[in-house]
């Protein structure tokens, strides 16, 4: 006999973008982009040559925060935001000069 659980397979999930800079509009190579659940660190990542960074294989049915950081820049949190089972989430950020 087959039972139903109700629970469905949860999937690992993306989350992407590009950094740039929000007067010249260029992407920002060597930002830490870091990811938390709630106040909880799970990873961090750099920036490439085009700004962009990826965390892939994370976990899903989870809300995130991204923390964006780079010297000569002010350092921004993003909003709380949601992922959901197998799911790429794109996320551009704009980071400010101090200058």
């Amino acid at each position: 006999m087959l039972v139903y659980s109700g629970c469905e397979k949860s999937e690992p999930s993306t989350i992407w973008g590009i950094v740039t800079d929000t007067g010249s509009g260029d992407p920002i190579k060597g930002a830490t982009i870091i990811l938390f659940i709630e106040t909880e660190i799970i990873t961090s990542k750099t920036t490439g040559q085009d700004g962009r960074y990826e965390f892939s294989d994370i976990a899903s049915n989870y809300f995130y925060t991204l923390r964006a950081a780079k010297e000569g820049y002010y350092q921004i949190d993003t909003d709380k935001f949601y992922v959901r089972s197998n799911y790429s989430k794109k996320l551009d950020i704009c980071l400010e000069s101090i200058y």
